[in-house]
């Protein structure tokens, strides 16, 4: 069930070009605060984050408004994609926790991601475990809810118009794998195969969110799971924090 596909006559489509500068942008903005910033001052990070962020996630709002579209109405089962958000988030999240915890904790798989963790909060500014908390809950029920308007409700969606399905669920979610792998290349290094493998289990779990919004018609299930997986996510980094 394509439960977005197709326009009103008359519409238009977003160029192509503005699909693509959609797919490579966050990977941009990644590098610019992520790593070229790296060795300035918090200040000028969070700056470089916020401004890039801003951009990024601004840039579906002024398409839509640029290139307006008459669409068919989607049908919407927000029960349903809850209900799967949520057993998805738990069930993802919880695979993290457990294999942080009994394999690569006692396994010594984390060290490396340990100092490079604690030296990076340091770089951006994050001194206390507080802090932390903070940024958790807001890469939780913030980021994570703007990721998936940006990957699934305009790449992908978009996306359905242009190129066949396959190509659609492929191409959304490797460019939502493709920024994190600058992430994990810092934590684990290009030479651990903890990166590549990450890198896609982030392919699957885009996969599988494209899939769920194009399911259900909502990208409030897709939001649900991914706010479970990155609060995982931040109680390993929590776990991993010292001298704070």
């Amino acid at each position: 069930m394509n439960t977005e596909s197709g326009q009103g006559r008359g519409a238009k489509k977003i160029p192509v070009g503005i699909l693509a500068l959609a797919f490579f942008l966050p990977t941009a903005i990644t590098w610019i605060y992520f790593t070229l910033l790296s060795s300035s001052p918090p200040s000028v990070q969070q700056a470089a984050f916020a401004s890039g962020k801003s951009i990024q996630f601004g840039l579906p709002l002024l398409a839509a408004w640029l290139w307006r579209e008459t669409s068919p109405k989607a049908k919407v089962d927000y029960r349903k994609s809850l209900a799967s958000g949520a057993v998805m988030g738990l069930l993802i999240g919880g695979a993290t926790l457990a294999l942080f915890h009994f394999i690569l904790a006692p396994w010594g798989w984390m060290e490396v991601a340990k100092t490079q963790a604690n030296q990076k909060m340091e770089e951006i500014g994050i001194p206390s475990k507080t802090i932390l908390v903070g940024v958790a809950i807001f890469y939780s029920l913030i980021h994570s809810g703007l990721e998936e308007y940006y990957w699934r409700w305009f790449l992908f969606r978009r996306l359905q118009e242009r190129v066949s399905l396959p190509w659609s669920y492929g191409i959304s979610s490797i460019g939502f794998m493709a920024h994190h792998v600058l992430v994990l290349s810092r934590f684990f290094g290009w030479s651990s195969p903890l990166t590549y493998f990450f890198s896609l289990a982030i392919v699957v779990g885009g996969l599988l969110w494209a899939y769920m919004y194009r399911r259900f018609g909502s990208i409030l299930g897709p939001w649900l799971s991914h706010a479970w997986v990155d609060a995982a996510i931040f109680a390993v980094a929590y776990s991993l924090a010292d001298g704070m």
